[in-house]
């Protein structure tokens, strides 16, 4: 029997299914820290940092981590109600899509909205320029959020 066909039969448990999260956010959490590192300066190659769009970051990072973890707590409600793991993965995706799309909304698109409205185009190469500095300095207060 092949390593393949061994493996694939493995039971795979819950706590298999948390390492495995962990790791993926581990290892997200390092390539941010090391592109930050290879960065030069602040990493904002079109201009200055907009401190509106680094301040909406950090604060939107607790609510992004708020609401993930409320999609694992559902998660492992599914599961302990006999759901199997695949249905209760799927809890957790549509959980989480669903409650970022909502803090989106409720935090951020008033804000994205005055840098370039829902549905828009950037005018110029101007515009397009302060649009991606915007989200370059929302990325940076998302990395640096606390």
């Amino acid at each position: 029997m092949t390593f393949q066909a061994k493996f694939a039969r493995l039971p795979i448990t819950g706590r298999d299914l948390q390492l495995g999260t962990f790791a993926v956010v581990l290892f997200v959490a390092g390539s941010f820290s090391f592109e930050q590192g290879l960065g030069s300066g602040s990493g904002n190659a079109s201009g200055p940092t907009d401190p509106t769009a680094v301040a909406l970051g950090r604060a939107y990072a607790p609510v992004l981590s708020k609401t993930y973890a409320e999609s694992w707590i559902a998660a492992a409600k599914a599961l302990e109600e006999g759901k199997s793991v695949e249905e209760s993965q799927r809890i957790l995706q549509d959980t989480w899509k669903d409650a970022r799309i909502r803090a989106f909304r409720n935090q951020l698109e008033p804000a994205f909205a005055k840098v370039l409205k829902e549905g828009d185009e950037p005018a110029n190469n101007a515009e397009r320029i302060r649009v991606a500095n915007f989200w370059r300095s929302f990325a940076t207060g998302l990395r640096n959020g606390r």
